[in-house]
């Protein structure tokens, strides 16, 4: 009765975590989006950044909100359904998980950008990301659907090699998120100098 209880509240749970995500990641656009139209690191004409907001916008419109469903639809799936298999699944949930799980998971993440330019079928599709004109915070917003689609797949592989559960592959991606928000943003900082 009580398992029951557990896993029958787990589900409110993790929407109301889901909303913050969404919040956490919307805030976080729009924060470094304010802050780079007053200090760029690099000022493009208006054109420029006009013509990339617009297509990176239709990108992120197209991709991340039919797409997502798909993706985040699919992660969540595949850790509820499978993170019983992985290395991690006989650990504890908690703060040495988390830490391994993310390490593990932005590693494997780093290799498949990494391999996505040096391959040339995926350089392909991956090049779109990097044809931006205007370097700014929408930029995180220009993949290629198909792009997003073997990313996905990939992701999907290693949430079963890890084995962690859905919210901690919810958290991984929050965090992911904002930093690739954070990359791409053309923000100068006083600390920095200009390499461009």
């Amino acid at each position: 009765m009580n398992v029951i209880l557990n896993s029958t509240s787990i589900e409110p749970n993790i929407t109301l975590f889901n909303q913050w995500v969404m919040l956490i990641a919307f805030l976080t656009f729009i924060v470094l989006a304010f802050k780079e139209a007053f200090t760029p690191l690099i000022k493009f004409d208006r054109k420029t950044t006009r013509d990339s907001i617009a297509t990176n916008s239709a990108a992120f419109i197209f991709n991340n909100i039919v797409l997502s469903l798909f993706k985040v639809s699919s992660l969540f799936y595949i850790a509820q359904e499978f993170s019983y298999l992985g290395f991690l699944s006989e650990m504890e949930n908690e703060f040495e998980k988390w830490i391994i799980a993310f390490l593990c998971y932005d590693l494997a993440i780093y290799a498949w950008h990494r391999y996505s330019h040096f391959n040339e079928t995926l350089w392909r599709l991956h090049k779109i990301h990097h044809s931006d004109r205007s370097f700014n915070v929408t930029t995180g917003f220009r993949f290629h659907m198909f792009d997003i689609f073997l990313e996905t797949l990939y992701k999907c592989l290693l949430i079963m090699i890890l084995g962690v559960d859905a919210l901690l592959i919810l958290s991984i991606e929050l965090v992911h998120q904002v930093f690739i928000f954070f990359h791409h943003s053309n923000l100068k900082f006083n600390f920095e100098q200009k390499s461009i």
